[in-house]
């Protein structure tokens, strides 16, 4: 809102509380300027009913808020032409005035039902038309628009849909069969929140320090953006970014996941105009009080990723969800996070120097190519950016949301009696574990290979002394347990025998994988090299040391091995060693606490 407008509301905010207090009418006019007429006409707006069924509250005293639809009384005049004025409420007035074109939009709409009021509009448009025709003449309207009506048939069908499911009760085969909720309104925050990844219309160019100390160069690179996005709230709870690639890992959704369970802090800044807006920042660490809240219902899509054991382990077994992927193909599944990319990208991405519109012509893309040349980041500057479009989102003003943004909607509902939260007891804990897998692996070795017992797994040997001396156990199934996004050089295992468990401690990855901190994806992708490249490694030799010298004295003339040095940060300090992997990360019930506010 504006500010004058938001001192108006602050009036008549102020007055229906003093009346409710029991302050007499003559205090509250002379406090707030308002009349006792005025004051019952505030509190009865804020006593009606949304669609939703629920009562507007002080909703309903938002300056030039309408709760109800304009209703045309006046005929349609026939001498307007090719009318571009004077049509407020047409399409109403001639439902009204025929009461055969009313049914036949409402019967046809109903049959569709399970489709977008965009593509019902197009399919029965031809139709609509031909039974106009019988009552309108080609000069009269629609015929008299240039688009014969069809935007306002659009936006009828849409609200008769919204009223539709409201009255009939059928939402559960809209729900099953598109993911999309029958009323948002009916929601609470975080009970339902959409995931999705999306390829930013911007290039960047990374420039790192190799291992000589000298500047290395990148090929222009796109970044997949995932993202968490609240039904409800409109807001993003989470957000992790993937580079140089086609498509993005089942990793990335589970670090976006991750996200919403980390208190968000606002990052220092380093470039010059950067700058957060008031109240900007991700719910959890930007809003005072606000506990680490686990989300009820995932929707997803159908893509690769997004299947994988990795992700649907985290969110259904360690976060407790319940996973929605809707119907193949149809975005409004997931309408909400569709329109948040697009926003991002509207008011965030292509306002930069490095941003495009695909749209518009090739040069665009050539320009913010040759641009993003001349604005070449580090890895610490490209995540302040991406922050920083993320967390002036959560503070922009929303019109689903009489003007509050995601942040400021949560904050109130936060401080609302009865309000219904799942916490999360452990959450640094339960982060950690959502980047974490289970494997289970048989004891090798012994006499028949003629080596020390080991385990095969996530293509290196894991051994410890305590295994090294039970050669009598190889055969025995065990369960390992791995941080893939931390250091996978080590492990948990537990020997499974006579139904149970016996902890063996952490094991420690075999030559060549030994000596350099890396992640599961560093490990995949330098083997892949030494594969394809046929490297052969050194006995006692560290693979990543290897390859990634290589990589940077190529780096310099070579910008491809730029590319792979950047992507998988590749330097012995990428990896910051983390905390052992403890014996309950796979308990999720451990981190479950649902209570209610009072």
């Amino acid at each position: 809102m504006a500010a004058g407008e938001r001192q108006t509301f602050k009036q008549r905010k102020e007055a229906i509380e003093r009346c409710m207090r029991g302050d007499s009418f003559k205090v509250i006019e002379e406090e707030t300027g308002l009349t006792k007429s005025q004051v019952y006409r505030y509190l009865g707006r804020c006593l009606e009913f949304d669609p939703a069924g629920a009562i507007f509250g002080f909703f309903g005293i938002i300056p030039r808020r309408v709760q109800k639809p304009y209703t045309r009384h006046s005929p349609l005049r026939n001498d307007l032409g090719d009318a571009i004025s004077g049509l407020a409420g047409a399409f109403m007035y001639l439902l009204t005035t025929h009461s055969e074109l009313h049914t036949y939009v409402t019967s046809r709409a109903a049959q569709m039902r399970l489709k977008d009021a965009k593509q019902i509009a197009t399919a029965i448009h031809r139709g609509f038309l031909d039974r106009c025709a019988k009552f309108r003449k080609e000069y009269e309207y629609p015929f008299n628009t240039k688009a014969k009506g069809r935007r306002a048939l659009e936006r009828f069908i849409r609200r008769f849909l919204e009223e539709y499911w409201l009255s009939h009760g059928q939402e559960g085969e809209w729900e099953a069969r598109t993911g999309q909720p029958r009323s948002v309104g009916l929601l609470r925050p975080y009970e339902e929140v959409e995931n999705d990844g999306h390829l930013g219309d911007l290039f960047f160019v990374f420039r790192e320090k190799n291992q000589f100390g000298a500047w290395i160069y990148t090929t222009p690179m796109k970044c997949f953006l995932v993202l968490n996005v609240c039904r409800r709230s409109r807001g993003i709870l989470g957000y992790s970014y993937n580079l140089n690639s086609k498509n993005y890992p089942g990793i990335t959704v589970c670090r976006s996941v991750a996200c919403t369970l980390k208190p968000w802090k606002p990052k220092e800044l380093t470039i010059p105009g950067l700058s957060y807006l008031p109240g900007a920042g991700l719910p959890y660490g930007a809003i005072k009080g606000m506990p680490p809240c686990m989300i009820d219902t995932f929707f997803l899509d159908n893509g690769q990723s997004n299947c994988s054991k990795s992700v649907t382990t985290s969110l259904a077994s360690r976060e407790g969800a319940v996973i929605n992927f809707g119907r193949a193909g149809k975005a409004i599944a997931r309408a909400f996070i569709e329109r948040v990319n697009k926003t991002l990208e509207t008011c965030g991405f292509r306002k930069l120097p490095v941003g495009f519109d695909p749209k518009d012509s090739p040069k665009s893309r050539l320009k913010a190519m040759k641009e993003c040349e001349k604005y070449a980041v580090t890895i610490e500057e490209f995540e302040q950016i991406l922050d920083v479009i993320i967390a002036n989102y959560n503070a922009s003003q929303h019109a689903s949301l009489s003007g509050q943004s995601p942040n400021e909607f949560l904050a109130q509902w936060l401080q609302t009696p009865g309000t219904l939260i799942r916490e999360a007891w452990e959450p640094e804990a339960l982060a950690k574990a959502m980047t974490r897998i289970e494997l289970i692996a048989t004891i090798r070795g012994g006499k028949t290979e003629g080596r020390p017992p080991y385990v095969q797994a996530l293509y290196a040997r894991y051994s410890n002394e305590g295994m090294r001396k039970l050669k009598a156990w190889v055969g025995l199934k065990v369960r390992l347990i791995f941080d893939i996004d931390g250091d996978i050089r080590l492990c948990r295992c537990f020997l499974r025998k006579d139904g149970g468990e016996i902890d063996m401690g952490v094991l420690h990855a075999h030559p060549p994988w030994h000596l350099t901190p890396h992640t599961l994806r560093q490990r995949q992708q330098v083997r892949s090299v030494m594969v394809t490249e046929k490297i052969l490694i050194p006995a006692g030799a560290d693979a990543l040391q290897t390859v990634w010298g290589r990589w940077g004295r190529q780096a310099a003339t070579d910008r491809q091995a730029a590319n792979k040095l950047v992507s998988t940060a590749g330097h012995p300090s990428a990896v910051e060693p983390r905390a052992k992997p403890s014996a309950n990360t796979a308990n999720a019930k451990d981190w479950i606490n649902i209570r209610l506010r009072r």
